[in-house]
């Protein structure tokens, strides 16, 4: 009996899905160093950080919006918003959220408020369906950067988006575990991994303290503070580059 042939591997590593579909339409020259996301496996999202990357991919566009098309595109990320500070557990919006419709809007930036609405939507009712607009969102800002925007431009949103998705996976981890700094994280800054496991994340909290997602045997522990107390938490094998992300830039 033949061997079974192994599936070629793609082209992007173990790059986030969000990052895959953005780096299918933009130029190989200015994808970001590789590994991707500092190597490691592929960074993961839960429904509601696929939400929220609704929303952050929606910011790309609003400096880009037409003026006919303010009004619309306000009401859908308005939406969006809404329905994160409500929480999924209230139904209020849901015939509002129902007439997200990416395919009927006219012009990419109305589109990307469609789709942050549409990921409102996933994450309260379907969540079996998260991600399926927040993924062509992505891609569709390189087209929209290809048209408005420089090489330059795409450059520094692939690399924003590739740490962004760890962002995300970090933010997934503090729910996953009931954890809860001080102050929301505003960006993650490395993420460390043992035996091809993400174990640990540096974030920096909008309050300026750093913060630390480590797991420690099975158990899963915040650590928050100023820079040294937060890196004295982390394992020797990882703290080079922890110190190293960690550095003002």
């Amino acid at each position: 009996m033949a061997k079974a042939k192994k599936k070629p591997k793609l082209p992007f590593d173990n790059a986030a899905y969000l990052l895959i579909s953005a780096l299918k339409l933009a130029p190989p020259d200015l994808y970001p160093k590789r590994p991707f996301h500092g190597g490691g496996p592929q960074p993961k999202c839960d429904s509601e950080g696929y939400l929220v990357a609704g929303l952050w991919l929606a910011g790309w566009a609003e400096p880009h919006v037409a003026k006919a098309d303010r009004k619309a595109f306000d009401e859908f990320v308005n939406l969006a918003k809404k329905q994160l500070a409500l929480g999924r557990e209230n139904t209020t919006l849901r015939k509002k959220l129902r007439r997200a419709n990416a395919g009927k809007a006219r012009g990419i930036p109305l589109k990307l408020a469609h789709w942050s609405a549409a990921e409102a939507s996933n994450w309260t009712f379907h969540s079996i369906y998260a991600g399926g607009a927040a993924r062509p969102a992505a891609g569709n800002v390189v087209k929209l950067l290809k048209r408005v925007g420089t090489t330059d431009d795409i450059r520094h949103y692939l690399a924003e988006l590739d740490i962004f998705s760890l962002h995300l996976e970090a933010l997934a981890r503090l729910r996953d575990h009931k954890l809860k700094p001080t102050a929301p994280a505003e960006r993650t800054l490395w993420r460390g991994c043992t035996d091809d496991k993400a174990t640990h994340w540096l974030m920096r909290l909008t309050n300026g303290h750093l913060a630390l997602i480590a797991k420690i045997g099975l158990r899963w522990e915040l650590f928050e503070g100023d820079k040294d107390f937060v890196l004295a938490h982390v394992p020797d094998n990882h703290l080079e580059a922890a110190v190293a992300a960690a550095l003002p830039t």
